[in-house]
């Protein structure tokens, strides 16, 4: 409390919002690491590309017309909060020297915003005491920041029973669970099942937000493309107008080392639910390329923010179809479109326009999709349990696997875990036979890689394999996984799979989905596929050969004795496994 006092005394109006955030959150990474608070601290050029979406004069044109409230409900230390606080507190200064207020409504206008406007919580006492802190810092906006859980019925900063929030902009805890901190009452609060706490705290946003009131959170990608999140997401057209989904760049949360991909969601509470989903209207969909720093934090030199965030702003007022700019592009979709599929998705690659125009143009064409060639069921393997496995020695049958079986040049590396006989009987069915097509299902950076059984030995795929078996008088496999693996295929199985970073997957249904571009000639097919698979063979002898040079001329430079060499794979990477 004596940092609150002598800093309450002090005045921060001349110096600019980025340096007092800059400074406040070091002295607390600083003072509270041990606390692992690294994961409140959202990156600065996130939350003010977030204030261009709702815009910029929103909140002041608002509170000059009349009270206006800003909730940041998981607010951790207070970014957004002092990020809009001091945004429109130099907004009325600045319309104040112009000559459009008076002394005096400039000083009633600032009260208000400081005392009136911003409301935040988080469940944790102590990250709810520094956004406090960080709000006095700003200005002395503190008096609303409450230390509670926000999911819970009994929080005071909003209720379901009457909303009351003008704009609310956030972002949530990603990946927790809620189902042992709420009680069966604070659960009645939300129409759509779930324990996530992603998918309640947009619950609550919605049903917390008068009507024509703004809605911008950060979500996992997850939320806008899982299975599980779909009778969500058709709540939320029910509910609101989906204005724009912005697909943030991959290193946005890694100077907190933080590896999640993520987006912004903007939504505009409706009038009158639309439950028929009658409402027809584009739904802007935006990808940022940058946001002016790398994945280690480093600003990009000569990275021009402004026009950036002009550029954004002028097409998400304005624009209409496909648009690409500075550091960004983006493409809008007819509502309609997305509440009539089947999983109402939100993510930006399922919606790409350039790769749904191919697939029309592939269907048109009466290409088959993997459903209709394969001759079983597209199905996942299934792994035997850890202990069971043993070297190959000892071993009866392989079990492949998605991770290191499969190489990203469509090939069976026969090496890893076996299990026994008596062990294999009990997965027979699963019997791999020569020709079938493995399709690494899960992982990011293993999700998509394929290859083609062609091996003399027992085996069978894990959990996280999809198998499918074709007609092999009509269709050449090693074709298939070809075009699977790096042709449109590929391109299709990335628009396709759920989930977010590191927690990927493409299920069997989504595989069946998959178009494939077969000529009729199965010879054209077999010479296709061993052009390109000869090419990337001299690709592999390429760089092994200038591999084996670059040690040779290393240790003839050093005269080192080979024994004490490290291998350094750092330039390389891995030939088999990929």
């Amino acid at each position: 409390m004596y940092i609150v006092r002598q800093l309450a005394g002090v005045s921060f109006n001349d110096s600019s919002i980025d340096s007092k955030g800059a400074a406040f959150e070091y002295y607390v990474r600083a003072t509270l690491k041990g606390k692992k608070l690294g994961q409140y601290f959202t990156p600065r050029p996130v939350v003010h590309l977030m204030s261009i979406l709702i815009g910029q004069k929103k909140i002041i044109n608002s509170l000059a017309h009349g009270k206006v409230k800003v909730l940041d409900p998981a607010c951790g230390t207070g970014g957004f909060l002092v990020f809009l606080l001091q945004q429109n507190r130099g907004a009325i200064q600045a319309a104040y020297e112009k000559g459009e207020l008076t002394s005096t409504a400039r000083d009633s206008l600032t009260k208000r915003l400081l005392q009136e406007t911003f409301y935040g919580g988080d469940a944790n006492d102590g990250v709810a005491s520094a956004a406090k802190m960080n709000m006095i810092i700003a200005g002395d906006g503190h008096t609303n920041i409450q230390p509670e859980d926000s999911l819970t019925k009994s929080a005071t900063l909003w209720s379901v029973d009457a909303p009351d929030v003008d704009v609310l902009i956030t972002n949530p805890p990603f990946g927790t669970s809620e189902t042992e901190s709420l009680t069966a009452d604070d659960m009645a609060q939300f129409p759509v099942r779930s324990g996530k706490g992603q998918h309640l705290f947009l619950q609550k946003m919605v049903i917390c937000t008068v009507p024509g009131g703004d809605i911008c959170t950060v979500i996992d990608e997850g939320v806008l493309n899982t299975e599980s999140g779909a009778d969500l997401r058709k709540w939320v057209f029910q509910h609101c107008r989906v204005k724009a989904i912005v697909l943030l760049p991959e290193e946005t949360f890694k100077p907190n080392k933080i590896n999640v991909r993520s987006s912004v969601v903007w939504l505009q509470k409706r009038e009158i639910p639309d439950i028929d989903q009658e409402d027809n209207y584009n739904v802007k969909f935006i990808r940022i390329e940058s946001l002016g720093y790398y994945g280690s934090g480093d600003l990009v030199r000569g990275f021009d923010t402004e026009k950036l965030h002009r550029e954004v702003e002028d097409w998400i007022r304005k624009g209409e179809g496909t648009k690409a700019g500075y550091q960004w592009s983006g493409f809008s979709v007819e509502s309609k479109q997305i509440v009539s599929d089947s999983t109402c998705r939100l993510d930006l690659k399922y919606w790409n326009p350039t790769v749904r125009d191919a697939l029309m143009e592939l269907k048109g064409r009466g290409h088959p999709a993997i459903g209709n060639m394969n001759l079983i069921e597209t199905r996942r393997g299934k792994s035997p349990p850890a202990d069971t496995y043993v070297d190959r020695d000892e071993g009866f049958a392989l079990v492949v696997k998605a991770g290191s079986n499969i190489s990203r040049f469509g090939e069976l590396i026969a090496e890893g875990d076996y299990i026994e006989k008596n062990i294999f009987e009990d997965y027979a069915s699963l019997a791999l036979q020569d020709g079938d097509i493995l399709v690494a299902s899960t992982g990011t950076g293993t999700l998509g890689k394929c290859c083609v059984f062609r091996a003399d030995i027992e085996a069978i795929p894990d959990g996280h394999v999809t198998v499918i078996r074709l007609d092999q008088e009509r269709y050449y496999p090693e074709y298939v996984c070809d075009y699977m693996r790096i042709g449109f295929g590929h391109i299709q199985i990335q628009r396709l799979f759920t989930g977010s970073t590191g927690l990927i997957e493409l299920t069997p249904d989504q595989v069946e989905s998959v178009l494939i571009e077969v000529p009729e000639s199965r010879a054209e097919q077999i010479k296709i596929s061993k052009s390109l698979r000869a090419v990337e063979n001299e690709y592999r002898k390429a760089l092994s050969g200038a591999e084996a040079k670059l040690a040779e001329a290393r240790q003839s430079l050093f005269k080192l004795d080979p024994g004490l060499v490290e291998a350094d794979d750092s330039e390389a990477g891995d030939l088999d496994a990929g």
